[in-house]
């Protein structure tokens, strides 16, 4: 016995909506995807998140240059000693000078004499008005620097009790002489008593350098200052 054929079901239309036109198909309904496939297909132009994920791991490596060094590197290499510090500049470059009056213990005024003579007679030639300058050049800049050093000295200057004084008037740039004077009004005003500038020059040279070779550095060390 032979089985029937199948039956052709047609789909009819739907009241309200218009016949497509014979030999027209409907289109068949476009699939959206899920949100997880959207998530996981990469945007046009866009990097993959392995691609991604591989770069921010290569940025973030301590091995690689940071943006930094690239953003200097763009503009060349340092070269050689990029990392050593500027000289710095001649500060007194066209300032005059003041006399500093002042009464240096004789033991000390023969000191900075005889090195600057010892410096001398080895063929560096220098004066003890500049190692005074270097001095007050390299000393202190703030209350509490002046304030350690004249302690310093007071504790140590009865070495020089009974020693007569030499007058000694070391010419010295305008805004050191100003400087110092400020230093002594504020540890006057500080409450540290009897704070003079005179004071504090003694200090310098009383913690100063006491053979020619250190005189010498300092003097060097001056000298290329002013050069600079």
């Amino acid at each position: 016995m032979t089985k029937p054929p199948p039956m052709r079901l047609t789909r009819g239309r739907v009241p309200g909506m218009p016949q497509p036109a014979s030999g027209d198909h409907p289109a068949p309904p476009t699939r959206q995807p899920s949100l997880r496939e959207s998530d996981a297909a990469p945007r046009p132009g866009a990097e993959s998140p392995a691609v991604s994920t591989a770069r921010e791991r290569q940025q973030d490596s301590p091995d690689q240059p940071s943006r930094i060094r690239d953003r200097a590197g763009r503009h060349g290499s340092a070269g050689p000693g990029a990392d050593e510090p500027r000289p710095e500049r001649n500060p007194y470059a066209g300032q005059g000078t003041v006399p500093l009056n002042a009464r240096v213990p004789v033991s000390l005024h023969n000191r900075y004499k005889n090195l600057a003579r010892e410096l001398t007679r080895s063929g560096y030639r220098t004066t003890a008005n500049e190692l005074y300058l270097a001095l007050l050049h390299y000393g202190p800049t703030t209350i509490h620097e002046a304030r350690d050093l004249a302690a310093r000295f007071r504790a140590e200057k009865d070495q020089y009790r009974g020693e007569p004084g030499r007058p000694t008037t070391p010419r010295v740039y305008s805004s050191v002489h100003r400087r110092y004077q400020r230093l002594a009004w504020a540890l006057d005003d500080a409450g540290v008593e009897d704070a003079t500038m005179t004071e504090l020059l003694l200090a310098l040279l009383h913690l100063g350098p006491t053979d020619a070779e250190g005189a010498r550095g300092l003097a060097r060390r001056w000298r290329t200052l002013l050069a600079a």
